[in-house]
C-alpha cells in the first residue's frame, strides 16, 4: 500500500484531471502566484539559516522577503488582466501563517540543526514549486499541470527522508502532517487568487 502522501497526491490528481476547465490567461495572477511562492520560500530560507547555526532569525533577512513580496504584489496589480485585487494583505497574512506554522513544527528546540534547515529549505521549494505550477497555468490560460504538482511531493517526500538521515533532527516522521498543511496553503492561495471558492480551473477539495 503507498504511504499516505502518496494516497493523497494520487487522489489530488484523478480530481484535478476530471474537473480541468479552462479560463483566460492572466499575467497578473501569474506574478501573483510567483511573488507568493517566492515570499514563503524567501522566509523559511530565512530561518532555515537561523536553524542550522542555531540562532534567532535574522529579521532583517525576514524583512527583505516582505519588502520583495510587497513589490512584486504592486507590480502585478499594474497589470490589466488580474482576477482580483487589493489583496496583498490577505495573501501576506495566509503566508505568514504557515511559516510560523511549519517553523514551529520543525524547529521545536534552538539548537543548531542541519536536519532541520534541510527541510525548512525544502518545504519552501515545495510551496514555491507548488504555485510557480500555478503560475504557468494562469499565464498559459490552461489547466494546472497535475504532474508538475506531484513532482514538488516527491521532492519533499525524498528530500525529508535523506535529512532524517542525519544525526541532528529535531523532530522525525513529520513528512506527511507539513505535506498536508503546505497543500491546504495552496489550495487557499489558489482560491484567493482566482476570486473562486473553487479555484478557476477545478475544484480542488477532496474529502
Amino acid at each position: 500500500m503507498p504511504p499516505p502522501s502518496s494516497r493523497r497526491s494520487t487522489r489530488f490528481v484523478t480530481d484535478a484531471v476530471t474537473a480541468l476547465r479552462l479560463r483566460q490567461p492572466s499575467q497578473c495572477t501569474k506574478e501573483k502566484f510567483a511573488a507568493t511562492g517566492r515570499k514563503a520560500d524567501r522566509k523559511l530560507t530565512c530561518h532555515g539559516l537561523a536553524a542550522g547555526r542555531g540562532e534567532a532569525v535574522d529579521p532583517e533577512c525576514l524583512a527583505d522577503g516582505e519588502r520583495d513580496f510587497s513589490e512584486r504584489f504592486a507590480d502585478a496589480e499594474a497589470e490589466s488582466d488580474c482576477f482580483t485585487t487589493g489583496d496583498e494583505a490577505a495573501i501576506e497574512a495566509m503566508v505568514d501563517a504557515l511559516v510560523d506554522d511549519v517553523v514551529m513544527d520543525l524547529r521545536s528546540a534552538p539548537s543548531p540543526s542541519s536536519c532541520a534547515k534541510g527541510k525548512l529549505g525544502l518545504v519552501g521549494n515545495k510551496v514555491s514549486g507548488k504555485l510557480n505550477c500555478w503560475a504557468n497555468a494562469a499565464d498559459d490560460g490552461l489547466p494546472v499541470s497535475p504532474g508538475c504538482l506531484t513532482d514538488k511531493d516527491e521532492n519533499l517526500a525524498q528530500g525529508f527522508a535523506g535529512n532524517e538521515e542525519k544525526p541532528d533532527c529535531l523532530t522525525t516522521g513529520d513528512e506527511a502532517a507539513i505535506e498536508a498543511k503546505v497543500d491546504v496553503f495552496v489550495d487557499d492561495v489558489v482560491d484567493a487568487l482566482f476570486g473562486s471558492p473553487s479555484g478557476a480551473f477545478l475544484d480542488r477539495r477532496v474529502d
